[in-house]
Order: structure tokens, then C-alpha cells, then sequence
């Protein structure tokens, strides 16, 4: 009879301590995964942020280099010299804006470094190309849009396609 009730108490002891070690184990699983899926979550959030703050800085990039080109057409078609200095003054204001915003830029993919500086190297050449012409204001409507076409138009572009390039990576 004892014996009968040490086998019951060790298969009793056997299945509670397996249930234990069963519940115990769930447990731990159940932190470990919750853990892992809030630090998932937060580098997530961080990513996420990282990239939207991106696509505003590229915004600005070209919302400020089309704005520079349209400051240059109004300068070449108004070439009074106390306009002349206005524009300028805008221009070096939009070149700066620019600046600041790709000194921000951080990328979220590794390659689209290059690209940026890249870009930096377009929006100086565009500035560059842009404060040459305004130099030489003062021309007919003709050669306005002959100039525009030929220096300012291609340089935005390329500023823009850059742009775009490190939007879609």
C-alpha cells in the first residue's frame, strides 16, 4: 500500500514539476518574443522617421531649386540693378537653404551617400551658373529664354534627376 501511494506521489510530483517547467518555459518564451517584437518595433519607428525626414529635406532641396530658377528668369526679364540685388540676395538665401538641408540629409540606405554629395556638387554648379548669368542681366527676351535654356535649365534638371535618384533608392 505504501508503495501504491509513493508511485502516486511521485507520478503526481512528476506531472506537477512537468507542468512547472512547461509553464515556466512558456513564460520565458512569451517575454523573450514580446522583448524582441518591442525592440523590432521601436528600430522600426526610427527607420520610419529617418526616411520621412529625408523625403522633406529632398523636398525642400527641390522645391528651393526650382524656385532659384524661377528667381533667375524674373531677374533676366526685370534687370534693374536694385531688383538685380534683390534676386541675388534670394538666391544666395535659397543656395543656403539648400546647403543646410543636405548637411541635415542622413541617409537611410548606405549607397545614397555618394548621390547626396553628388547632389551638393549640382546645387553648387547650379548656384555657380546661376549667379554667371544674373552677372550678364540686361539681354532682350530672346536671349532670356536662349541663356535659360542653355545654362540654367540643364543644370536644374540634373539638381532634380539627382534628387530623385536618392528619393527612389
Amino acid at each position: 500500500m505504501k508503495r501504491i501511494q509513493i508511485e502516486r506521489l511521485s507520478v503526481r510530483a512528476a506531472l506537477a514539476l512537468g507542468f512547472c517547467v512547461t509553464l515556466g518555459l512558456w513564460l520565458y518564451t512569451g517575454y523573450a518574443f514580446t522583448s524582441r517584437i518591442e525592440a523590432v518595433q521601436r528600430d522600426a519607428a526610427d527607420v520610419a522617421s529617418r526616411y520621412t525626414r529625408a523625403q522633406e529635406l529632398l523636398s525642400t532641396v527641390r522645391a528651393q531649386v526650382l524656385l532659384s530658377s524661377v528667381r533667375v528668369r524674373d531677374a533676366l526679364l526685370n534687370p534693374e540693378p536694385k531688383a538685380l540685388g534683390e534676386y541675388r540676395e534670394q538666391l544666395e538665401a535659397s543656395h543656403q537653404i539648400i546647403e543646410m538641408a543636405l548637411t541635415d540629409y542622413e541617409p537611410v540606405v548606405a549607397q545614397s551617400g555618394d548621390r547626396v554629395n553628388r547632389l551638393l556638387g549640382e546645387v553648387k554648379q547650379f548656384h555657380a551658373t546661376s549667379m554667371d548669368v544674373l552677372a550678364d542681366a540686361g539681354r532682350n527676351a530672346a536671349s532670356v529664354r536662349d541663356v535659360l535654356n542653355r545654362h540654367i535649365v540643364p543644370r536644374r534638371e540634373a539638381a532634380l534627376a539627382i534628387s530623385e535618384e536618392i528619393q527612389t533608392l
